[in-house]
C-alpha cells in the first residue's frame, strides 16, 4: 500500500515508528478532505454530510491503520450511548442519564485500559511504545459521549436553571442515530480530538455556522440566507495553524531526545550537576516534552477551524460545575474529584494520579493565592477582571436553502470588553512571579505523566529535592488548612474599610469647600450669568445714592450752622 511505503520511508528517515508516521501522515491528508464540509449539502436537507464523515472515519481505521477492532468497539459504545438517551428522555430519568452515560463510556474505556496497563511484558519488549493504537479516539470519544448526556438533559431543563453555556449547548430534541453517528465520528477530530458539543457540530453541518444576511434582488428587505458563505481570511488562519503545528514538530523532532525527561534517571548525565543545573534541565525537558501535544493540537485546530481543542471544556461544564449542589459554588471536594476523574480518563496507571491530584492541589493553591495574596499587588478597592469564558451563541433552527427568507442568525453581537486591573509594580512583580511559579510547578507535576513509572517518577523528583511539593503544599496548610486566606480578607475589607472612610471625609471636605465657594461666588454675583450684571449695578447704585444722601445731610448741616 501507497501510504505503507511512504510511511516507512519517513519512519527510516526520522528514527520514528511507521505507526506513529501514519498517524502523523492521515493528520496532514485529513486537511484538505475537511475542506469539502462547507461545500456539502446542509444537513437539513441531505445525510450526506453524516455519511461522508462515517465513511472516510471507516477508511481510516478499518483499511489504513489496524484498528478495526477498536472502531467496532467505539461503534457499538456510541449506539449504547444515544439508546442510553433516548430511553431516559422518553422514561424522564432526569440527571441520572448523564451520569450513566458517564459511566458506561469511562467504564469502557477503563475496561480497555486495564489489559495494557497489566500487559508489562509487552511494555518491556516494546519500551518506546512503537504501536499505537485507536486509545486516543476512544478518549475522544468519550468526552463527545458524556457531553451528548449532559447537553440533552439540559435540553429537559428550564432554561432558567442554565448558563450562557449550557444555554448554548443544549439539545431540546435527540437528534436521529446517523446525525448522532455523524457527531460522534466527525473525521477531523476522530483521530486525536478535539471534542465539542453536538450543537456546535449541528450548526457547523446544517450551515447556520456561515449563514449571513444578504440583500435579495438588490433591495433591502426582505433578507435571505446565503449558505455559500464562508469567514473571510478562514485558509489564511488554517495555513498559519498548520505552520505552527509544523513547527513544533520540527522542534520536537530535532531537540525532544536532547531534552528528555528521562535523562534524569541517567547517573551518568546527573552526576556532578548542581541543583539548579537539574531545576533548569527538568523544566527544559517538561517544556520540549509538550511540543508534540501542541503540534497535534495545531493540526486538530486547523482541520476544526478554531474550535476548542482540550478536555478543559468538558471537565470544567460536564464534570466539575454538575458535581456542585444547587445554589452552591464547587469547592475543593469538586475540584480534586474533577482531577481524579481526568487521571481515571487518561488510564489506570498510577502516574496519572500523581500528575492530576498534584494538580488538583495546584488549583487549590492558584485560588487561594488569587483571593487572599493578589489584591494586596493591586490599590485598596480596586476590583480584579471577572473571568469571562466565550460561548458561543445559540443559532436558531433554519432549514438553510438558497432563496430561503427563513429568519437568519444574530450578527454583529456585541462585545463584551473587560477592563483589566490597574497595573502597579507590585501588580507586575505579582504576575512574573506567578507565571515562573506556575511553569516550574506544572513541569514537575508532569514528570509523572511522561515517564509513566511511579518508582522512577520520584527519583526524578528527588534529584530536585522535591522542590515543587514545598511550594505547593507549604501555601496550602498555610491558606487552606490553618485559615490563612480568611485571615488576609479580614485585614483586605479593614484596609478597604480604612480606604473608603479616608475616601468618604476627602469627599465630605471637598464638598463643604465647593458649597462655601458657591456661596462666596453668589455673594459676588459670580457664576449666576442672567443675574450678576443686575448684582453689580444694584451694588453701584446704592453706593451712590449712600454717597449722594450723605452729600445731602453735610450740606444741611453746614447750613443749619451759617444761619
Amino acid at each position: 500500500m501507497l501510504l505503507d511505503r511512504v510511511a516507512g520511508y519517513v519512519a527510516d528517515a526520522a528514527g520514528a515508528s511507521v505507526d506513529h508516521i501514519k498517524v502523523v501522515l492521515l493528520l496532514f491528508a485529513a486537511v484538505p478532505l475537511s475542506l469539502v464540509y462547507p461545500y456539502l449539502p446542509p444537513s437539513t436537507r441531505s445525510p450526506l454530510v453524516h455519511i461522508y464523515s462515517l465513511a472516510l472515519v471507516t477508511v481510516f481505521c478499518c483499511f489504513t491503520l489496524p484498528w478495526t477492532n477498536g472502531f467496532l468497539q467505539l461503534l457499538a459504545s456510541s449506539i449504547v450511548t444515544w439508546c442510553i438517551v433516548k430511553v431516559g428522555v422518553k422514561q424522564k430519568w432526569g440527571a441520572s442519564m448523564q451520569w450513566i452515560v458517564f459511566a458506561v463510556a469511562l467504564g469502557h474505556l477503563t475496561f480497555k485500559q486495564v489489559p495494557d496497563a497489566l500487559n508489562i511484558i509487552a511494555f518491556m519488549r516494546d519500551p518506546t511504545f512503537s504501536k499505537i493504537d485507536i486509545s486516543g479516539s476512544h478518549l475522544v470519544l468519550v468526552m463527545k459521549l458524556h457531553s451528548f448526556a449532559c447537553s440533552v438533559y439540559d435540553g429537559q431543563r428550564p432554561l432558567e436553571e442554565l448558563d450562557e453555556t449550557q444555554k448554548a449547548s443544549r439539545i431540546p430534541e435527540v437528534p436521529g442515530l446517523l446525525p448522532f453517528l455523524g457527531y460522534a465520528f466527525f473525521m477531523p477530530s476522530m483521530l486525536v480530538g478535539p471534542s465539542f458539543t453536538y450543537a456546535s457540530y449541528d450548526a457547523f453541518t446544517s450551515h447556520r455556522l456561515f449563514a449571513k444576511e444578504q440583500a435579495a434582488g438588490g433591495k433591502t428587505p426582505p433578507k435571505v440566507v446565503d449558505p455559500t458563505v464562508i469567514p473571510p481570511g478562514r485558509r489564511r488562519k488554517a495555513a498559519k495553524r498548520l505552520l505552527t503545528g509544523v513547527f513544533f514538530l520540527v522542534i520536537y523532532s530535532l531537540y525532544g531526545g536532547q531534552y528528555n525527561m528521562a535523562r534524569l534517571l541517567d547517573s551518568s548525565f546527573v552526576k556532578g550537576k548542581s541543583f539548579w543545573a537539574k531545576f533548569v534541565f527538568m523544566n527544559i525537558a517538561g517544556a520540549f516534552a509538550r511540543f508534540k501535544y501542541y503540534a497535534v493540537w495545531c493540526i486538530a485546530y486547523v482541520l476544526l477551524d478554531s474550535w476548542n481543542m482540550n478536555a478543559n471544556v468538558w471537565l470544567r461544564e460536564c464534570i466539575y460545575k454538575r458535581l456542585a449542589k444547587k445554589g452552591r459554588k464547587p469547592g475543593f471536594k469538586s475540584t480534586q474529584i474533577t482531577f481524579i476523574v481526568s487521571a481515571l480518563w487518561h488510564g489506570v496507571n498510577p502516574c496519572y494520579l500523581m500528575t492530576f491530584v498534584l494538580g488538583g492541589f495546584c488549583q487549590a493553591v492558584n485560588r487561594s493565592l488569587r483571593a487572599g495574596v493578589r489584591p494586596f499587588a493591586l490599590p485598596p478597592g480596586a476590583l480584579t477582571t471577572p473571568s469571562s469564558i466565550g460561548t458561543p451563541v445559540p443559532m436558531p433552527k433554519v432549514d438553510v436553502q438558497p432563496g430561503d427568507k427563513s429568519a437568519p442568525p444574530p450578527r454583529n453581537l456585541p462585545k463584551v470588553k473587560l477592563q483589566p486591573p490597574p497595573q502597579t509594580p507590585i501588580k507586575t512583580l505579582y504576575d512574573i512571579v506567578g507565571t515562573i511559579c506556575t511553569l516550574t510547578t506544572l513541569n514537575f507535576a508532569v514528570v509523572p505523566f511522561l515517564l509513566l513509572d511511579a518508582r522512577l517518577s520520584i527519583r526524578a523528583w528527588r534529584e530536585v529535592d522535591f522542590y515543587a511539593l514545598y511550594m505547593i503544599f507549604i501555601p496550602f496548610l498555610v491558606l487552606n488548612v490553618f485559615g490563612g486566606v480568611g485571615v488576609l480578607k479580614k485585614y483586605q475589607k479593614r484596609r478597604d474599610r480604612k480606604r473608603t472612610e479616608r475616601e468618604e471625609e476627602q469627599e465630605r471636605r471637598r464638598i463643604e469647600w465647593e458649597a462655601r465657594e458657591e456661596r462666596k461666588r453668589q455673594l459676588r454675583g459670580e457664576g449666576l450669568p442672567s443675574l450678576g450684571l443686575d448684582v453689580e449695578e444694584m451694588l453701584r447704585e446704592e453706593e451712590e445714592e449712600e454717597r449722594r444722601a450723605a452729600a445731602a445731610a453735610a450740606g444741611q448741616s453746614e447750613g443749619k450752622k451759617e444761619l
